[in-house]
């Protein structure tokens, strides 16, 4: 490769960052504003309607500093197991939720071996987690 193309590319990116640097605002580590967010995860999951559903390690999460939808909180779950199926019924692991509307809330889940379920060819284990919540002045 060229010496003159690599200088270039160097001084290209370092003009590009110098910028971006530049232009950033002083109080952006600075939360502003209000605000409501969530999300969920899977790691598997199955859905042929009414006959079976589930979800294999799914995580769910919401959080808000919004004044009009109340006090500032947030909210962490996690769902080792779920199913439901028209002819069995629901088989279900416990679900781990936390919650706050201020101080660390914070819940530790142990490992679950699949096998102790009772489920023909499902074996495995789910290693153990921790599940924090916490609202505070930067937010949720």
């Amino acid at each position: 490769m060229n010496v003159g193309f690599r200088r270039f590319v160097a001084a290209f990116s370092l003009v590009a960052l110098v910028s971006v640097i530049a232009a950033a605002p002083a109080n952006a580590a600075t939360p502003t504003g209000v605000g409501t967010s969530g999300g969920a995860v899977s790691l598997a999951g199955l859905d042929y309607g009414a006959i079976i559903k589930a979800t294999l390690l799914g995580e769910n999460n919401s959080d808000t500093i919004d004044p009009l939808k109340g006090t500032p909180t947030a909210i962490e779950t996690l769902s080792p197991l779920s199913t439901h199926t028209a002819l069995l019924g629901d088989l279900s692991l416990p679900v781990v939720k936390t919650t706050t509307t201020g101080p660390l809330d914070q819940k530790n889940v142990a490992q679950v071996d699949l096998s102790t379920l009772g489920v023909p060819g499902l074996n495995g284990k789910i290693i153990p987690a921790t599940l924090r919540a916490l609202v505070d002045s930067l937010g949720s």
